[in-house]
């Protein structure tokens, strides 16, 4: 049987993206009704091999999320923060079970499902559900970003000394390469906070942050926030501007200000 290739698996999956939409969305939904429970009881966790946490929560919304979108994809594979990658690797969902697990533990009410559908190394489509504040943010490829059915806009800052930045991880951006630049940085823009996982992704998606660097991450941290801030109007990408969401790292911006800062970064770039 051949093998089709990129272009032909997008066409014809072009047609299928409102379900494909969907579906993914039945799915999120269905698993948070499943671990809320969990949630409003208390949550259990563990430390895995890499150091990050999991909870019993985790793994149940992964697998039943991979259960419901194989029911209906059963030719897509699936890579999972949980339960790894399986199936086919040209089209496959990608899942963050609970991004912002931290916060679920400590019942701060800022984490969500995060799903994506991955095409040839691409992303194509991305949702992040809320359950507790009911926030539905969805975008695919062509058709816009929409919170809650109202569609989402990056700002229209354009000069750094106007900016405002996220920045999800101290800990670890200090031990990191890019560490140099990212003080210049900070020297530069307005006003910083510290904001990482979905909240400080959707802030630049809605308009409301200008800029956002993230460390420490997984391919399923990175998917489904990229295409919804793409199709807002900004851009992400790795730190050093390579369009992928495997290097571990991300910067998304309102794509005015995404260009300069990769040269800011780049001017003092060490390496170990």
């Amino acid at each position: 049987m051949r093998i089709l290739t990129a272009k032909e698996v997008e066409d014809r999956l072009e047609n299928k993206m409102e379900s494909l939409l969907h579906e993914a969305i039945h799915a999120a939904k269905a698993a948070a009704r499943s671990i809320m429970p969990l949630y409003l009881t208390g949550l259990k966790s563990w430390k895995k091999k890499d150091g990050s946490l999991a909870t019993e929560a985790d793994e149940l919304a992964e697998k039943i999320i991979i259960t419901m979108l194989g029911d209906h994809f059963p030719d897509y594979g699936f890579l999972g923060e949980e339960l790894g990658s399986q199936g086919s690797k040209n089209v496959r969902w990608i899942i963050d079970p609970l991004d912002g697990t931290d916060l679920a533990l400590r019942k701060i009410p800022m984490w969500a499902i995060m799903i994506a559908l991955e095409v040839w190394q691409q992303i194509a489509l991305g949702i992040i559900y809320n359950p507790i504040s009911k926030n539905l943010y969805t975008a695919y490829r062509g058709g816009g970003a929409y919170r809650n059915n109202v569609r989402l806009h990056v700002s229209r800052v354009n000069k750094l000394e106007d900016s405002f930045i996220l920045v999800s991880s101290f800990v670890k951006l200090n031990k990191n390469p890019f560490w140099p630049g990212f003080q210049t940085l900070m020297d530069k823009v307005s006003s910083w906070r510290g904001i990482g996982d979905c909240p400080g992704w959707m802030l630049v998606a809605n308009g409301s942050a200008d800029l956002g660097a993230h460390f420490g991450l997984g391919p399923e941290d990175i998917a489904a926030p990229k295409i919804i801030i793409e199709e807002a109007g900004g851009k992400v990408t790795n730190l050093a501007g390579g369009d992928t969401i495997y290097s571990g790292h991300a910067l998304a911006t309102n794509g005015r200000l995404h260009k300069e800062v990769i040269k800011l970064l780049h001017s003092s770039l060490t390496t170990k």
